[in-house]
């Protein structure tokens, strides 16, 4: 098995972790004086978080809220990112950014939006948060641990926010044994992933997939094309 050698010099990437397509959310509706929502987003084991991430939210809310009592909080693993008042210049629906530290980022993180809102006039409250709204996260990519016992990290990992997606280079000369134990190491990998599921790309090159999964004899899969490449 192998995966490609980092370059020396990493440049900050992002990737933007959506409500609707990475975490399953429809659009949030808060209501009544008090309420909240709750939504967890993990981090890939090889992303090191730098400055610039943020959170996009889509909010919008009842008409004449009392703007000196309602405000909307964003947490993030316990810790209070930012509280936001509710009021007329956000009332028909705006962009709320809210910078996010590097040092509150985990693998494993938990958002909460609550909301502490009142109608003037007696009617029910209510705030919403679009499935449009997202988490832009800043990182730079660490070099991949050589260790068979974090498998299927680095190849895939199940709690990233990514997906599952794994390329198998075609041996030019295949053998029974070399067939058996791609299958066998495919089967382990998408075990270990369940239960999300693994799309799997069966590629010629190593150019064309990463990560990718390399088995066979030298012979079997020209390993003169193999350069530049970390083996487990």
């Amino acid at each position: 098995m192998a995966a490609p050698a980092e370059s020396p010099s990493r440049a900050v990437k992002r990737f933007d972790i959506r409500f609707d397509e990475h975490l399953g959310l429809a659009d949030l509706r808060l209501t009544g004086a008090t309420a909240s929502r709750t939504a967890t987003f993990g981090r890939d084991a090889r992303w090191a978080p730098r400055a610039g991430s943020a959170l996009h939210l889509f909010v919008s809310h009842s008409p004449r809220l009392d703007a000196r009592r309602s405000f909307l909080t964003v947490t993030l693993n316990g810790g209070i990112l930012r509280s936001l008042p509710l009021d007329e210049q956000n009332e028909r629906g705006v962009e709320m950014v809210v910078s996010i530290p590097v040092e509150m980022i985990q693998r494993a993180n938990e958002l909460r939006l609550a909301v502490v809102q009142f109608a003037e006039g007696g009617a029910e409250p209510w705030t919403a948060v679009g499935s449009g709204s997202f988490v832009a996260l800043a990182y730079d990519e660490a070099p991949a641990p050589v260790n068979l016992a974090s498998l299927p990290l680095p190849l895939l990992d199940p709690s990233g926010p990514r997906e599952l997606r794994l390329g198998v280079l075609v041996p030019s000369r295949l053998t029974v044994p070399t067939l058996e134990a791609t299958a066998l190491i495919i089967a382990d990998l998408a075990c270990r992933a369940a239960p999300r599921a693994v799309d799997l790309r069966f590629v010629g090159s190593v150019e064309e997939e990463d990560p990718l999964l390399i088995v066979g004899t030298p012979a079997e899969q020209r390993m003169s094309l193999v350069r530049g490449l970390t083996v487990l």
